[in-house]
């Protein structure tokens, strides 16, 4: 499943994953499968929940 999170949604999602951002998110897209949950965070930043494991990926770092 495909979707944009709204603005509580967001607030929800930055102050659990992504304390420090909390006011630059400006995006965030959800991709959901099994018991995975993929967040694109300003359309370059990674953040992927799984069950016991949060993994966060700057995009940008691997365009160059």
């Amino acid at each position: 499943m495909y979707r944009k999170l709204n603005l509580k949604e967001i607030d929800v999602f930055a102050k659990k994953h992504l304390k420090e951002w909390d006011r630059d998110i400006e995006e965030v897209s959800l991709i959901k499968y099994g018991l995975t949950k993929e967040y694109l965070v300003n359309n370059h930043y990674l953040v992927i929940v799984k069950l016991f494991k949060v993994i966060h990926k700057d995009i940008q770092e691997y365009a160059r």
